[in-house]
């Protein structure tokens, strides 16, 4: 594996733990609401999917999609930080997550 792919992979690992290791804060400000908190669980195994599959997938790529995978990790990062900064609206944190999750999920597909 090139520096790059594993530069790309670590992006990927780190949102994964990112989520994880907010499960408490997250589960907490769900309060008692069971729907809530299966999407946090979901967004953390998909967090986890796409770093798997990225790491699995990603040897051998060629330069540009590894850096459009790259950005993409970049941005979603970006967008998850700041969404578990507030979490007194846990719908608009959970919708943010998601849909980065999705969105990279999309970008490690394409490989």
């Amino acid at each position: 594996m090139t520096s790059e792919e594993s530069a790309a992979v670590k992006k990927l690992k780190n949102q994964y733990h990112r989520i994880s290791n907010n499960l408490d804060k997250l589960f907490y400000a769900c309060g008692d609401n069971p729907f809530l908190k299966e999407q946090v669980e979901d967004n953390k195994k998909e967090a986890l999917k796409n770093y798997i599959l990225a790491h699995n997938l990603i040897i051998n790529q060629s330069t540009v999609k590894v850096k459009q995978l790259m950005e993409v990790a970049d941005k979603t990062q970006e967008e998850i930080d700041q969404a578990l900064e507030d979490l007194k609206n846990i719908r608009q944190t959970l919708f943010v997550i998601t849909e980065a999750v999705k969105t990279v999920g999309i970008a490690v597909a394409s490989l």
